[in-house]
C-alpha cells in the first residue's frame, strides 16, 4: 500500500524543531495556533505562538513563534503544565502531537502520539490527574481517549458512537469527573457525562446552532462556549442552569475557546484577531489583532489552569490499559477490542479487528484499521482463500464475513478463518445483500433474472422476483423493509420492492440514468448514493431531488457509505492496482478526504467496514416519526428518549410530545429572530418574560415584519423564498400573499401597513447581486392580493414607514447612494429627504402626535429624528458598536430598537435618552432583526381611503391632495378615475391575476400641503357614489363597500 507520509512527517518535524525565536519568552504564556495567509514566505509561517500575559491573563502583543519547513496545520491544542508538555492535532496528516519540554527549546522533542482524527473540527481535550487524552471527530460520529503515558498509539477507546452524531467541541473537570461535548447533528446539543463516556444527560437543547468549541471553568464550575452559527460567546453552570450571553460578535468566524480567572478567550478567523473579554460581562474587552495569520486553536499555559489533587488515584489503581478520572477517584477502561475483566483493572481480549475497513481482491480477504478511511500508512492482514470472490457482506454483530462467487455463497469468521458453504446456485449471481435483523441473505442473478433469499438460521431459500431485466447490485434496508437493485441490458433504471416482493416500484428510471451500478445508503441524511458510469449520483429514497456530486476521471467499480465518509472504489486502466478515494459527506455534499492505492493486494472487488455499531438490531428512539416528538427528539440511549420544543414553545404537560405556543393580542413587540428563522412575540403587560413564538410551519430568513390587529394577522417576507407570507392568529392559516421573487426577481424586506385601507406597503430587494444593480422598488399589495409598483430604481431598500393622513411615505435606502426618502403613497414626488451623515439607516419609526420621523443607523450607531419637513434633526440617541438595525415607536414616549451586537431590545425613554433598558434577554435568542410594536393603535387614517375604499374599485392610495384610485401593475384605470378595467361583475375582487411589469405613476409637480385631516380634500372630491352604480355592480359594490345602489 501507499504510505501517505506518516513516518517522512515525523522525521521532518524531529529535524526542523528548530525555533523561530522573536522575542524573549516568559513563562506562564498563552498559545495561539496558526494557519499564515497565503502570501507568506515558508521560512515565516508561524505554526503556534506564545504570548506572555499580565497577572491577570491578559496576553501582550509581542510572541515567541515556532516555525517548521513543512506546512503543518495545528486546529487544537492542549497543555499539561506539570509535565512541560503540549498536545496538538495536526489536520493535514490527521495525527495528534505530543511536544515534550515545551519551554525548553534546546531539548524540546516531538512525538507521533495518536493518527486517525479525520476532522477540521476535531477537538482534543486533557486530563491531567489521570494522562488520558480525549478527542473528537465529527465525520466518524465518536469520541475516543487514550492513555498518553503507554507510548502505544492502539491504547485507546471510543467511548460515545451510538446516540451522538457529530460531536466537535469538548471539555472536562476531572475533580468532579465531568466529561462535557456538543454534538451538532440533526439536532444541536450540549451533553455532560462522566468520562467514562456513561451517565450522559442533556444540559443545553434549544438556542444552538453552531456550538463548535466548549471549556470549562473548573474554579467555578461553569462551561464556556462559542456559538458560531449565532456569533456568540455563552456560558452556564455544570448543570445547565444559569445559561446566558457574554458577547456576540457579528461579522466574525468563532474557531475557539479558552478560560483564565476571570477572562475569556476567543479566536476569530475571519478578523485574525483573538478577542478577550471579561467572563461576567462587566466590560472588559480587547481585540488582539494578529496582521497575517489566522488564529485556530488556543490555550493557557499556566500552574493556576490546571489544579492538582493530593491522591494519584490511577497510580494507585494501576490500571493495564487505561485510567480515567471518576467522582469517586478514577476507574479503569479497556483498549479497542477488550473487555474489563471481574476485578475491574485488567482486561481480556475480544478478538482481532473490532472495527475495520474490509476490502478483498478475488481469492483474499483483506482487514485493516478502520482510520485507513481517512489517513493512508496502514498495513492489512489477508485471509487466502480457495474460492472466487465477486461479492461480500459483513454480518458485523456474528462477525462473519460472507461472500459470493459466481454460483454459490459461504461464508467465514473474522476471528477463526473457517470458510463454510451456505448454498450452491445455478444462476449467476451479481449482487448480495443482507438483513442483519432476520439474518437473511439477499442476491440477484443476472442471466436467470432471478431475485432469491436464504435464511442462515432456517438455511430456505425464497425466490422474491422473476423475469426481471438483468437485475445486479442489490441493496437491502433492513430498517425500511424494502430491497433496491439495477435492472436493464440497455435501458437502465434503479427499482426497489418490499423483502417480500410486494409494492415493486422504479426508484429512478433509464431515462436520467446512464449505466447505474453499486447503490449504498446514508442513513443519517437518508440519501441514496450509486454509480452511474463515472459519476457519483445522490437521491433521495423516493429518487426525488437527483444530484450529481463527483466526476471520477475513470470507470467506478464500487462506493459505499459509512459513518460520515463515502468511499469510491476504482482502478487505474493502465494498472492492475485498485485504489480508495474517501469523502466526507457533509449535508449530501462531498469533501474528497485521502485517496490509498493498494500496491500489493491487488484488484480489489468489493469494500465494506466492520462496526458492529452500523448495524443494530433495532432502530434507535428517534428514528421512527420522530419518535414521537413534535419538535426535538434526543435520544437518552439506545431505546429512551426525551422531546423537547424549540424555543418559544411549551411541551404539552399530558402526553410530553407535542408543543405549543400562546399568541399574544394585545401590547407586544413582534421581532424576527434571522440566525433560528422564528418570529417571537414578547409580552409588554405582564410581568412575565416568557416569549413565545408564532407557530408558523417554516420561515426561511424572514425579513420585515407586521402585524394587522384588525385582522390578527402577522405577515412576514422571506428572503430566501423571496414570498410574502401571512399567518392568522385566530384560525392558525397560513398563505403566500405574494410571490415578489417569481414577479419582479426581489425578495421583501419590510413591511408597513396602511390602516385606512388595509393595504400593505413593503420595500423590495433585487436579487441581483450586482453592485450597480437597481432592481429594487417599494410596492403595495392589498388583502385580497392586488399588487403595484409605486416607486422603482432602488439599491438596497430597507425600512418604511406611512403616514395616511398626510399621504406621506418614507423610506431608507442603504446602497452606494444611502439616504432616507419620501414621497406620496401613490408613488408621487420621490425625493431623497435626507442623504448626508447616513450610510446604514436600517430602522425607521413616525411619532404620529409630534410629527417626528426617527431613523437608526447600523454604522454611526446613532438614532437621530427631525421634523416631517427634514427640519430641526437631532441625534438622540448612540450605542458604541451595537449595528443598530430596526427601532419601533410605542406612542408613549419610548423607542424600541434591535441591535446586531446586543442580545436584548433596548428600550429608550425619549425623555431620559441616556437611560436604557434592557427587554427580553434571553441566551436563546439569536440576531433579532425587524421589530413591529402593537399597542394602542394611534395611525391617523386617510379620510378618503377608510371611508368605502375611496370609492376605488382596487386600491386606493392617500396622497397629500386627498387620494388616487389605482390598480394592479398592467391594469389601466377607466375614464371614471375610479374603476380598473380588468374590473367587470363576473371577476370583481377575483384572486387570480395577471401582472406585467408597467412604469410607475408619473410625477405630479404640485408641493405636497400640510393636509393632515383632508378636510378640504373630501369636500373637493365628493363625488356621488351614484357613478358607479352600473347594471349588475350594485350587490358586488354593496357587499364589498357599503356601496348599496339603487337601481329599478
Amino acid at each position: 500500500m501507499l504510505i501517505s507520509g506518516r513516518g517522512l512527517l515525523l522525521c521532518l518535524i524531529v529535524m526542523t524543531c528548530k525555533l523561530d525565536i522573536v522575542l524573549a519568552e516568559p513563562d506562564p504564556a498563552f498559545l495561539v495556533t496558526y494557519i499564515p495567509s497565503a502570501n507568506i514566505p515558508p521560512n515565516m509561517k508561524k505554526s503556534y505562538c506564545r504570548f506572555p500575559i499580565t497577572e491577570n491573563g491578559m496576553p501582550l502583543t509581542t510572541a515567541r513563534c515556532t516555525t517548521f519547513n513543512v506546512d503543518v496545520l495545528f486546529l487544537s491544542l492542549y497543555a499539561d503544565y506539570k509535565s512541560d508538555t503540549l498536545f496538538l492535532y495536526e489536520h493535514l496528516r490527521n495525527m495528534v502531537f505530543l511536544e515534550r519540554n515545551h519551554s525548553r527549546e534546546d531539548i524540546r522533542t516531538w512525538t507521533s502520539l495518536q493518527t486517525g482524527p479525520s476532522s477540521f473540527l476535531t477537538r482534543i481535550a486533557f486530563d491531567w490527574l489521570s494522562h488520558s487524552l480525549y478527542w473528537t471527530d465529527p465525520n466518524y460520529g465518536w469520541i475516543g481517549v487514550m492513555n498518553t503515558k503507554s507510548g502505544d498509539a492502539h491504547m485507546y477507546t471510543i467511548i460515545q458512537h451510538d446516540i451522538i452524531q457529530r460531536p466537535h467541541g469538548i471539555t472536562l473537570d476531572p475533580h468532579q469527573g465531568f466529561l462535557f461535548w456538543t454534538d451538532i447533528g440533526q439536532t444541536v446539543n450540549i451533553w455532560q457525562s462522566s468520562m467514562l463516556g456513561d451517565e450522559m444527560k442533556v444540559l443545553i437543547s434549544s438556542g444552538l446552532i453552531a456550538p463548535y468549541s466548549i471549556v470549562a471553568d473548573v474554579h467555578e464550575q461553569k462551561i464556556f462556549w462559542i456559538d458560531d452559527g449565532k456569533d456568540t460567546i455563552e456560558s452556564a453552570q455544570y448543570d445547565g442552569t444559569g445559561r446566558k450571553i457574554i458577547r456576540r460578535i457579528s461579522h466574525a468566524v468563532l474557531f475557539d475557546i479558552e478560560v483564565f480567572k476571570e477572562l475569556v478567550y476567543v479566536s476569530d478567523k475571519q478578523n485574525k484577531a483573538v478577542h478577550v473579554m471579561d467572563k461576567n460581562n462587566s466590560g472588559t474587552y480587547q481585540m488582539i489583532q494578529l496582521s497575517d495569520h489566522v488564529p485556530h486553536g488556543i490555550v493557557m499555559y499556566h500552574r493556576e489552569a490546571q489544579r492538582m489533587v493530593s491522591t494519584d488515584y490511577c497510580s494507585r489503581l494501576q490500571c493495564s490499559h487505561i485510567c480515567a478520572s471518576h467522582k469517586d477517584g478514577a476507574m479503569c477502561m479497556c483498549r479497542e477490542g477488550f473487555v474489563l475483566k471481574a476485578d475491574n483493572k485488567t482486561c481480556s481480549d475480544l478478538g482481532l479487528f473490532h472495527r475495520g475497513l474490509v476490502v478483498s481482491n478475488s481469492t483474499s480477504i483483506c482487514i485493516g484499521d478502520v482510520h485507513a478511511i481517512s489517513v493512508g500508512g496502514y498495513s492489512f492482514s489477508c485471509i487466502q482463500l480457495t474460492t472466487e470472490i465477486t461479492y461480500f457482506e459483513l454480518d458485523t454483530t456474528q462477525r462473519e464475513i460472507i461472500f459470493a462467487n459466481r454460483s454459490g455463497v459461504y461464508y467465514i469468521s473474522v476471528d477463526h478463518f473457517q470458510v463454510k458453504q451456505l448454498f450452491r446456485n445455478s444462476g449467476t449471481i451479481s449482487g448480495l445483500g443482507l438483513d442483519w435483523i432476520d439474518q437473511t441473505i439477499y442476491w440477484t442473478e443476472v442471466d436467470t433474472g432471478v431475485i432469491s433469499s436464504v435464511s442462515k438460521i432456517k438455511k430456505i431459500s425464497f425466490t422474491i422476483h422473476s423475469g426481471l431485466d438483468s437485475p445486479r447490485n442489490i441493496l437491502v434496508l433492513p430498517f425500511e423493509r424494502r430491497i433496491l437493485w439495477v435492472s436493464g441490458q440497455y435501458l437502465h433504471k434503479i427499482e426497489c420492492s418490499n423483502l417480500d416482493g410486494s409494492d415493486k416500484k422504479d426508484v429512478i428510471q433509464f431515462s436520467s440514468l446512464s449505466k447505474p451500478a453499486s447503490i449504498s445508503f446514508d442513513p443519517t441524511n437518508r440519501r441514496l448514493y450509486f454509480v452511474d458510469l463515472i459519476h457519483i449520483t445522490s437521491c433521495n429514497l423516493d429518487g426525488s431531488d437527483v444530484k450529481k456530486l463527483f466526476v471520477a476521471p475513470n470507470s467506478i467499480d464500487s462506493i459505499y457509505v459509512y459513518k460520515g465518509f463515502l468511499l469510491l472504489l476504482y482502478q487505474l486502466s493502465q494498472h492492475s492496482q485498485s485504489f480508495i478515494k474517501s469523502f466526507v459527506i457533509d449535508n449530501s455534499n462531498l469533501t474528497e478526504k485521502i485517496t490509498t492505492q493498494f500496491q500489493s493486494i491487488g484488484r480489489i472487488v468489493d469494500m465494506k467496514v466492520l462496526d458492529k455499531r452500523i448495524q443494530p438490531r433495532m432502530k434507535g428512539p428517534c428514528d421512527v416519526m420522530n419518535g414521537g416528538c413534535e419538535h426535538i427528539c434526543i435520544a437518552t440511549g439506545l431505546v429512551n428518549r426525551m422531546c423537547y420544543c424549540r424555543f418559544g414553545f411549551q411541551l404539552d404537560t399530558t402526553n410530553k410530545t407535542a408543543c405549543s405556543s400562546n399568541p399574544v393580542l394585545n401590547n407586544f413587540l413582534l421581532v424576527s429572530d434571522w440566525t433560528h428563522d422564528m418570529i417571537y412575540q414578547l409580552a409588554l403587560d405582564t410581568n412575565d418574560i416568557d416569549v413565545q413564538a408564532v407557530d408558523i410551519k417554516e420561515i426561511l430568513d424572514p425579513s420585515g415584519i407586521a402585524y394587522d390587529y384588525t385582522r390578527r394577522m402577522v405577515i412576514w417576507g422571506s428572503s430566501t423564498k423571496q414570498q410574502i407570507h401571512t399567518k392568522s392568529l385566530d384560525d392558525f392559516s397560513e398563505k403566500v400573499l405574494f410571490p415578489s421573487g417569481d414577479r419582479y426577481s426581489v425578495h421583501p424586506d419590510r413591511f408597513a401597513i396602511d390602516f385606512s385601507t388595509g393595504n400593505i406597503y413593503y420595500t423590495a430587494v433585487s436579487v441581483n447581486e450586482s453592485a450597480n444593480a437597481r432592481g429594487g422598488y417599494i410596492g403595495v399589495l392589498s388583502v385580497d392580493g392586488h399588487h403595484k409598483q409605486l416607486v422603482t430604481g432602488f439599491q438596497k431598500l430597507r425600512a418604511i414607514v406611512l403616514h395616511p393622513a398626510k399621504g406621506l411615505m418614507f423610506w431608507t435606502d442603504h446602497g452606494s447612494d444611502s439616504h432616507i426618502g419620501r414621497a406620496e403613497m401613490d408613488g408621487q414626488n420621490s425625493i431623497k429627504f435626507i442623504s448626508s451623515g447616513v450610510t446604514w439607516p436600517n430602522g425607521l419609526a413616525l411619532d404620529y402626535s409630534a410629527d417626528r420621523l426617527y431613523w437608526s443607523d447600523g454604522f454611526t450607531n446613532r438614532i437621530e429624528s427631525c421634523n416631517l419637513d427634514g427640519s430641526d434633526r437631532k441625534v438622540i440617541h448612540v450605542d458604541s458598536e451595537a449595528h443598530l438595525m430596526d427601532i419601533a415607536y410605542d406612542n408613549a414616549g419610548s423607542l424600541y430598537y434591535t441591535a446586531w451586537n446586543r442580545l436584548y431590545i433596548t428600550k429608550l425613554t425619549l425623555s431620559q435618552p441616556n437611560q436604557t433598558e434592557r427587554l427580553f434577554e434571553k441566551a436563546e435568542l439569536g440576531r433579532l432583526d425587524a421589530l413591529e410594536i402593537f399597542t394602542v393603535d394611534s395611525q391617523p387614517r386617510n379620510a378618503l381611503c377608510s371611508n368605502n375604499n375611496g370609492n376605488c374599485s382596487t386600491l386606493c392610495l392617500p396622497s397629500t391632495t386627498g387620494r388616487t384610485c389605482a390598480c394592479e401593475d398592467g391594469v389601466a384605470v377607466r375614464e371614471d378615475g375610479r374603476t380598473c378595467s380588468n374590473v367587470t361583475p363576473r371577476m370583481l375582487f377575483q384572486e387570480d391575476y395577471t401582472v406585467t411589469e408597467v412604469k410607475p405613476s408619473k410625477e405630479r409637480t404640485t408641493p405636497l400641503p400640510d393636509n393632515s385631516n383632508n378636510e378640504e380634500a373630501i369636500d373637493e372630491d365628493d363625488e356621488s357614489d351614484e357613478d358607479l352604480c352600473e347594471e349588475g355592480m350594485s350587490n358586488i359594490l354593496c357587499e364589498k363597500f357599503n356601496i348599496c345602489c339603487n337601481i329599478a
